[in-house]
């Protein structure tokens, strides 16, 4: 297949476990971008912070953000969707259904938990970024991505909110992103319709797209891709949908070697 853009996850998969970029990856980028591929990362981050992480070569790549609901190419944004205050409010109360667990949200330009500073674990700080500390949700801004995070643990939590979903005036699903991690999904939204608006708007189809991942939200991309591809340190679940696995974990630098190899 000829691949015209290369989708990556960022955190498990192009990110170290320390949170860092591969040494060489903006070269590499650049590389790329002269012989004709573009890059994006297709992240559950919000788009603020992935523009300060890949600063230095935010004029030759695109974002997939927030598991799909934002998408930003060359600083202009194709598309938003956008939680409505009520559900806002409503999955706020959700998190009171499993002790623990904490409600992180996050607009345009800033990211926001209803946790004291006590309760805030440095997990999260990992996870999410720099994120403001509040007693209730901020409505002056819209929100983009609603997260739920446990540091004991979250999976024992999706049962319990695929099965209040009806509630909700908004369509939201929920897929677990990390051990710690859940990410609410608005309108069936994921990277995989994400990455399709952004390769309709470059002119190419998905089936000139490699996708890269390890985890749940990572899924649809690598099953629509032309090439999906699962890094060594991927769940087993998408590892089984993967057109292949690399032989490369993220702290082996899989998405700069994928890179390298085209």
């Amino acid at each position: 297949m000829s691949v015209k853009l290369v989708a990556f996850d960022m955190d498990g998969t192009v990110l170290t476990s320390d949170k860092r970029l591969p040494d060489g990856l903006f070269d590499e980028m650049r590389r790329l971008r002269a012989a004709g591929v573009s890059c994006a990362a297709a992240t559950g981050r919000f788009s603020g912070t992935v523009g300060e992480m890949f600063a230095p070569v935010a004029d030759i790549m695109s974002c997939v953000a927030c598991n799909g609901h934002e998408i930003v190419r060359d600083g202009r944004v194709l598309a938003r969707s956008v939680f409505s205050p009520e559900t806002v409010l409503a999955l706020s109360g959700f998190a009171e259904a499993c002790g623990g667990m904490v409600p992180v949200f996050f607009t345009p330009s800033r990211g926001f938990a209803l946790a004291r500073p006590e309760a805030w674990h440095p997990i999260a700080a990992s996870e999410y970024g720099p994120t403001d500390l509040l007693d209730e949700p901020d409505l002056s801004e819209d929100v983009i991505k609603v997260s739920f995070f446990k540091p004991q643990g979250i999976e024992a939590c999706l049962g319990p909110l695929e099965a209040r979903a009806a509630e909700l005036a908004q369509d939201v699903g929920f897929v677990q992103t990390s051990p710690w991690t859940i990410d609410c999904c608005l309108d069936g939204m994921n990277k995989a319709r994400g990455l399709s608006i952004l390769a309709r708007d470059m002119g190419i189809g998905m089936d000139e797209v490699m996708a890269i991942g390890d985890h749940m939200n990572d899924y649809e991309m690598v099953v629509e891709a032309g090439c999906g591809v699962a890094v060594r340190n991927a769940i087993d679940e998408l590892k089984a949908v993967a057109d292949r696995v690399s032989p490369f974990t993220n702290d082996e630098f899989a998405v700069l070697r994928e890179m390298q190899a085209l």
